[in-house]
């Protein structure tokens, strides 16, 4: 998706519903990270649309930078997780990685132009999904996620 929010949803529920081993506030960033360069494109820069940062390599990259970056300024991150927790290292780093990992795969079910699987070019998911089943999903994904969160903090 080009720059959107409709990443956040997915990230919402995952986050909600593995909570445990999951930071909100790194998960909601790394999967909205690979959307920078979409950003770039949309003010003129010479940037691919979904280059390499919408490839799972490139979105692992970003996403352990984020996740050591995180775990060093945890008490900024931390004001935004969904429910307090003491966080070991491994948590922001799956975190990062699982919320990049993830926009990489909604992207890859619309866009022909992605290359997932980056040095090797093509894409054999694209034109799973429209873009608008998958803004709708992503729509879907936050409202199952914000029943779980109201959930959980009722416990």
């Amino acid at each position: 998706m080009p720059f959107t929010p409709y990443h956040a949803g997915p990230a919402l529920f995952f986050a909600a519903a593995l909570s445990p081993i999951v930071s909100f506030p790194v998960f909601l960033a790394a999967s909205l990270l690979p959307d920078l360069e979409g950003l770039l494109w949309t003010l003129g820069f010479d940037a691919q649309q979904h280059g390499l940062l919408h490839s799972y390599f490139g979105a692992l990259v970003i996403a352990l930078l984020l996740g050591f970056v995180a775990f060093k300024y945890r008490s900024l991150f931390d004001r935004f997780e969904l429910f307090q927790r003491k966080r070991p290292l491994r948590d922001y780093l799956f975190s990062a990685v699982a919320g990049a990992w993830l926009h990489v795969f909604i992207d890859s079910l619309v866009y022909a132009d992605q290359n997932p699987f980056l040095p090797f070019k093509g894409n054999p998911l694209a034109g799973f999904a429209t873009y608008e089943v998958a803004a709708v999903a992503c729509v879907l994904f936050a409202l199952a996620g914000l029943m779980l969160y109201l959930a959980e903090k009722q416990k």
